[in-house]
């Protein structure tokens, strides 16, 4: 599947980076009590590790489908997440032998 890079997607993508790399100096810059003109390298590693957050808008609008039941994916993650919220049967229903959902 090829995924077509449009004006918007582009547009988008920069917004988000620039957003993301001043809110990473800025909270970089108060944890570290640094200006950001004398940063280390290790806080510029900081500021690039969360540089991924920009893409991530970008990653769920192409892997957002119209029809979530044709998503395999999103059967997985709702399955799993049933199977773990299915409440234990009580003492009560297990005496009884009451089917339980």
């Amino acid at each position: 599947m090829k995924i077509k890079i449009t004006k918007a997607i582009a547009e988008s993508y920069a917004r988000h980076v620039a957003t993301t790399v001043g809110g990473l100096v800025l909270a970089t810059a108060e944890l570290t009590h640094h200006s950001p003109v004398s940063f280390t390298a290790g806080d510029w590693q900081l500021v690039a590790n969360g540089l991924w957050l920009a893409a991530v808008p970008q990653i769920r609008n192409y892997v957002q489908l119209k029809d979530p039941t044709d998503a395999p994916l999103v059967n997985y993650a709702l399955n799993e997440v049933s199977t773990k919220l299915a409440p234990e049967p009580g003492p009560a229903e297990q005496k009884e032998g009451l089917p339980t959902t």
